[in-house]
């Protein structure tokens, strides 16, 4: 072990401030703290002229700390949730928005900081930790990145922490593959992106009982959703952005080349300045700062959408055997071998037709017998009629492949 070989894991917690298991791990540095505040009694004795030990106490433990990461392709939903609360699933994208309601979610966090020499290691985890902010930042020539900022419930120490493991080939989100539009128009003079999502919990929870630490978890406050852009000085966009105060959308892309993306909206964003001014015969670059708002149109104030490229394998489908087309659906069935699907669908089309829309039948799970689907006939087949038929399987990416098609004739 050297000092190269620190780790930080990350759990969500179902009870909060009861430790669990780290779930996922980050690329971050180990940083986060305990802060003890102590008093001193006000008493004096004689001869005694500086505090004495015995008349300061502990009042508080508080735990805080950042995680920093530089975002990849896999794995940062669950920071996102962590922050904005709330978290959608579909076709392989999840989608985050604001949570409206306490209790935000809670977590452990799970740090190991070697020893000097590589004797050991030095494991520590800090439980009921709610994550206050985040700032994503997107800057010209550099990787994408997020600070993560946290409050928590407790420290511990870690005799035997959890053995880090890591997705297996991500890749990183970096400017190249970014895009923005301002006002629904692509844009191509924004050198330096950043955004910043704030829960401005409270302060308070230290109650009578919990022996200095918090004992309960934090409450949401106003948020705040603040930021910042830097563009070249090409025409008078965002001059008139800024002196007009009109509310606009701001939309950032971000890809990875094996399918990844990362979308942050922003529905209605007002600028705080700033005008065009000269920059001794170099490049004009007008930074601006922004806030974005609740515009009473737009369902959210903020929406991430991120797809992970590392946990969706294509569906396969190795075998599909059909039984004889029956009305009766305990004689009509497909046996498959399929892995890697969320779903599964039987779809047919007129054997005549070349070309057409496929028509989707509905197939159940046969209970008992794995593999093996019942299905009914479509409503309008007649006896004799024949129909070219195959199996559609989908993952949660939204990826489908097919079987080899083949012809079925209703039975009488």
């Amino acid at each position: 072990m050297t000092q190269l070989d620190y780790t930080v894991g990350v759990g969500k917690e179902s009870t909060y401030g009861a430790a669990v298991a780290p779930e996922q791990f980050f690329e971050s540095e180990a940083k986060m703290d305990l802060e003890i505040t102590t008093v001193s009694a006000s008493g004096l004795r004689p001869g005694k002229g500086v505090n004495r030990t015995n008349r300061n106490s502990v009042v508080r433990r508080a735990v805080m700390g950042d995680i920093d990461v530089e975002i990849t392709d896999a794995g940062f939903a669950l920071l996102l949730e962590a922050v904005l609360g709330t978290k959608t699933s579909a076709a392989g994208v999840d989608t985050f928005t604001i949570k409206t309601n306490d209790p935000m979610p809670s977590y452990t966090i799970e740090e190991v900081v070697p020893f000097l020499g590589g004797s050991g290691q030095a494991g520590q985890t800090f439980a009921g930790c709610v994550a206050e902010s985040i700032t994503i930042d997107v800057k010209e020539g550099a990787i994408v990145t997020a600070k993560v900022s946290w409050i928590g419930k407790q420290y511990a120490t870690k005799g035997s922490p959890a053995a880090a493991s890591y997705p297996a080939g991500d890749e990183l989100f970096t400017f190249v593959g970014g895009s923005i539009t301002l006002n629904s128009l692509a844009v191509a003079n924004v050198t330096e992106f950043s955004v910043t999502i704030k829960n401005n919990f409270d302060g308070g929870g230290f109650n009578l009982g919990a022996a200095g630490l918090r004992a309960r978890r934090p409450e949401l406050g106003k948020r705040e959703i603040t930021g910042s852009l830097n563009a070249e000085l090409v025409n008078a966009t965002v001059t008139d952005w800024y002196t007009s105060q009109n509310a606009l959308p701001i939309v950032v892309n971000l890809t990875t080349s094996r399918g990844g993306k990362l979308d942050i909206t922003l529905p209605a964003v007002r600028t705080k300045g700033e005008l065009p001014k000269s920059n001794g015969g170099q490049v004009s670059v007008q930074t601006v700062s922004f806030e974005a708002f609740d515009n009473g149109v737009a369902a959210q104030p903020v929406t991430i959408a991120y797809k992970s490229a590392a946990s969706v394998a294509d569906p396969v489908i190795t075998s599909a055997t059909y039984g004889t087309w029956y009305t009766d659906p305990v004689d009509s069935y497909v046996v498959t071998v399929i892995t890697g699907a969320v779903t599964v669908s039987l779809e047919t089309l007129p054997k005549g037709a070349s070309t057409g829309t496929w028509s989707a039948i509905a197939i159940t799970p046969r209970a008992g017998v794995p593999g093996t689907y019942d299905y009914f006939i479509p409503v309008d087949a007649t006896v004799g009629s024949t129909y070219r038929t195959r199996i559609k399987a989908t993952n949660s990416a939204g990826v489908s492949v097919y079987s080899t098609e083949t012809v079925r004739t209703v039975a009488p």
